[in-house]
């Protein structure tokens, strides 16, 4: 949610304020129950900066990973394609 800033992840759900895409997709509620559950990193470990596999996305790399591999095992089909 960082393409439109705002000071806090609150006011994406703000009724003056708020960014519609957002706030219509999910409810504050169950986007901070998702947010205080979800824990993907282990943050004891961190990339350091300069680090090859330092990068903006280095805390969800293994998700990334895992789900490109689960991706190539499912067949193409040309009905998805073009």
């Amino acid at each position: 949610m960082s393409v439109i800033k705002f000071p806090s992840t609150r006011s994406y759900w703000s009724p003056k304020f708020g960014y519609v895409p957002i706030s219509s997709t999910m409810p504050l509620n169950k986007f901070e129950k998702i947010k205080l559950s979800l824990h993907i990193h282990n943050n004891e470990l961190p990339k350091p900066i300069g680090d090859p596999e330092h990068d903006r996305l280095y805390k969800i790399r293994p998700v990334i990973k895992h789900l490109n591999e689960r991706f190539a095992t499912v067949p193409m089909n040309q009905t998805f394609c073009g």
